[in-house]
């Protein structure tokens, strides 16, 4: 049986997004996953691991030789083994001050509610600064790839940096309360990794890029409609152009194993022009109990979109795209009845959940063209952050007899 002063902690890495804006428009952070899964770990307290001086603070760790950062580089600049990665010289990260310490907590493995290790691992996200020395060295354009140097991190140059042992003191509760019965001497800590994981990121500067607010106002006008109206708030003088329905391909945030959730949600946006034989796009809605906050209504999502082949062509028919003028309110009326036709007699608030878009600068509908034909292959570009669908306005209503009443906001 493993003693206290053994700690085995499975780390897997992931990037937050496959891009790093060192414009800073879009945050960047390593994404960690950690968790204990050792069958000897049998001790019911949870573990708290201070991040400081740990891979946990990407940038000091990456100075210290306890992470990696590998460059891709080209076919001529391989080495003798083929090996398209090659180490960075961080020779100039060397005096890089340790970051501010946060705590992370562990649960023990008789504290895990679901199940598989994959399932109760604790996310910790370390944030790299574009204005920082780490990030100066990047270089646009270039890919790069985050991961555990390949000697054992259990041993005399594992995780920790001085004394070679890293803060982790057992718990009284999962809140991370120390008592004086509370182990909080530093303990070896032992770390299992899939040598598979790693953090991949390709380097850009959107700068020039602005990406498009939209403002949406969310409001009941009777009692079986919701108007949704969209205007787009003037940060650019022309046009641009938003995908409401089918594939979308946008840069998304992910987790440890896959994208967050809703991250890819292909359903109609609330936008969609759609005809009066189909559903409704009500996946954005949300029903709420606002005495209690539980969500009581909403669409339910079946996977990430529908199956297709491979090599099927995934861009946007015409049909697919709307275009927004500036300062124009482009305005839907949606049927929600059957939202509300089996709710119970009582009040309710209903809320709009944010939903991305794909977008294009301009009016790409200017030229002739069949709706029923696919835009250009040459704008199906890059990944890019998509335009938000987003409102913090809720409506209220009270059901009373299977009547609907508007409630003052």
């Amino acid at each position: 049986m493993a003693s206290e002063s053994q700690i085995t902690v499975h780390v897997q890495l992931h990037s937050r997004y496959r891009i790093f804006d060192i414009s800073g428009q879009i945050p960047f952070s390593i994404v960690f996953g950690l968790v204990r899964r050792s069958s000897e770990d049998i001790d019911p307290r949870p573990l708290r691991l201070e991040t400081a001086r740990t891979i946990l603070d990407v940038p000091y760790a990456l100075a210290h030789g306890l992470l990696i950062l590998r460059k891709e580089v080209d076919e001529e600049e391989k080495d003798e083994k083929g090996s398209k990665w090659k180490e960075v010289d961080l020779t100039e990260l060397k005096d890089i001050a340790e970051g501010e310490s946060k705590a992370v907590y562990l649960p023990s493995l008789a504290d895990r509610p679901n199940g598989h290790w994959r399932n109760n691992m604790t996310i910790y996200h370390s944030p790299i600064d574009p204005n920082s020395k780490l990030a100066s060295i990047l270089e646009p354009g270039k890919r790069y790839r985050i991961n555990l140097p390949p000697h054992d991190l259990s041993g005399k140059e594992r995780w920790a940096n001085g004394d070679g042992s890293c803060f982790v003191a057992h718990t009284d509760d999962e809140n991370g309360t120390l008592s004086q019965n509370s182990q909080t001497e530093p303990v070896k800590v032992s770390l299992y990794t899939n040598r598979a994981g790693h953090a991949d990121f390709t380097v850009t500067n959107w700068s020039s890029l602005h990406i498009p607010l939209l403002t949406t106002t969310l409001l009941l006008h009777k009692p079986s409609k919701l108007q949704v109206s969209t205007t787009l708030t003037p940060t650019t003088p022309s046009p641009i152009t938003i995908q409401t329905r089918g594939h979308q391909k946008f840069l998304v945030p992910w987790g440890i194993w896959e994208p967050e959730p809703e991250a890819l949600d292909h359903r109609s946006r609330i936008l969609d022009n759609v005809d009066t034989t189909e559903s409704p796009p009500t996946s954005s809605l949300q029903i709420l109990d606002p005495a209690t906050g539980e969500i009581v209504w909403k669409r339910e999502r079946r996977g990430h979109g529908p199956l297709t082949a491979a090599n099927i062509d995934r861009r946007p028919k015409f049909s697919d795209i709307l275009v927004l003028q500036p300062g124009e309110p482009v305005v839907r009326e949606i049927d929600i009845s059957d939202m509300i036709e089996k709710l119970e007699d009582r009040e309710y608030k209903i809320r709009m959940l944010p939903k991305g878009c794909r977008w294009w600068s301009g009016d790409i509908k200017e030229h002739d063209h069949d709706p029923d034909e696919r835009i250009p292959s040459e704008l199906g570009g890059d990944e890019m952050p998509p335009v938000m669908l987003e409102t913090e306005d809720e409506v209220g209503v009270r059901v009373r007899d299977g009547k609907v009443e508007v409630l003052d906001a």
